[in-house]
């Protein structure tokens, strides 16, 4: 691990370190090893001294026993397949460069172009099969077509032929005929492809991560939902959070098609605020085009990242998070891959 590739993470802690006594052209260098844990000398960093092996030997171990997650999404696709070729290329060249990263979706595949019209999310979900994502959550648009065919059947039919599963805590088809038969339920270390679950862990080079998915409720009023209802948004997180703890995941995403901070009452900071445990963010909804992630801070918490990839397949979210040892982001690195 070259000192380049560890100087392009947005380190999360910044230590307090005194560098009195260390040459202007090293004091980057040393202020990462200090917010990546690497050395613990603080006050009195002693750069002109010989290092002993058993130092030198600590210091490598924590730099390289830092856990990195590699992760691509996208959100509000729309049925926009004019450039997938793009998002294709793009998906192929982050996996050439990380080869055990993570691709998700944060919802509204469905409604927005005659792609949608004519092939009701089936187009999309070859490209997104050829892909290889990982898991997908509802938005709000997928439930578009319960009052022009009074049924959710080409949604079933949509999400019966996904190679991964659906993620949502937060809704209940238990009362729609069409959906009802596709939900599973609960946590599941093993998904079956094209089923609804509330969460799933994921076993990445031997690491649980543990993923959900949230959708908002304005579903309810802006989509015809018919009899699937949407239950509180944070009372789920913590209740799906605490159980992908358990089962022994300390690094948490939440997908989450609810909307950066748009409704003072729904929104992505207020559910990093307010929910302890969820480590990363994948939001969709708002449409929020966010350059770099943003990360949350609130008092007695680890912090929360956050990111948006604006909408109509444009781009293509990277992300390279790296967590101590304690399941906590110490650094993060991730851009907009343009798609068009």
């Amino acid at each position: 691990m070259s000192w380049r590739h560890l100087e392009k993470y947005d380190t999360v802690d910044h230590k307090k370190v005194n560098l009195e006594k260390v040459d202007d052209s090293h004091k980057e260098k040393v202020q990462k090893l200090a917010d990546f844990e690497a050395t613990n000398q603080y006050d009195n960093f002693r750069p002109n001294e010989n290092i002993s092996r058993g130092a030198f030997a600590t210091m490598f171990y924590r730099i390289y026993s830092l856990y990195q997650a590699d992760l691509m999404h996208t959100s509000d696709t729309h049925a926009h397949l004019e450039d997938v070729a793009k998002r294709v290329t793009a998906v192929k060249d982050f996996r050439a460069k990380y080869p055990s990263a993570l691709l998700f979706d944060s919802g509204d595949v469905f409604s927005g172009t005659l792609y949608f019209n004519e092939y009701h999310g089936q187009a999309d979900m070859e490209f997104m099969n050829l892909m290889k994502y990982d898991a997908m959550t509802f938005g709000n648009h997928e439930f578009d077509l319960g009052e022009t065919d009074g049924n959710h059947q080409k949604l079933a039919d949509f999400i019966s032929n996904a190679r991964f599963p659906v993620l949502s805590a937060n809704v209940d088809v238990s009362k729609q005929p069409e959906l009802n038969g596709l939900y599973k339920g609960g946590i599941t270390s093993s998904p079956t492809n094209g089923n609804i679950y509330n969460g799933m862990i994921k076993n990445v080079n031997g690491e649980k991560i543990g993923v959900f998915g949230l959708t908002t409720a304005e579903t309810a009023n802006i989509a015809s939902p018919l009899n699937v209802t949407f239950d509180d948004y944070i009372e789920k997180a913590r209740a799906t959070v605490a159980s992908l703890e358990a089962r022994g995941a300390d690094k948490i995403i939440a997908l989450t098609h609810i909307g950066y901070n748009d409704n003072p009452d729904i929104n992505d900071i207020k559910l990093a605020k307010e929910v302890d445990g969820i480590d990363i963010i994948l939001g969709g909804h708002s449409h929020t085009k966010l350059d770099q992630p943003f990360l949350v801070y609130e008092a007695g918490k680890a912090p929360t990242l956050i990111d948006h990839t604006y909408q109509y397949g444009e781009y293509l979210g990277t992300l390279n998070v790296k967590f101590n040892d304690k399941g906590e982001i110490v650094g993060n690195t991730g851009s907009l891959v343009k798609n068009c």
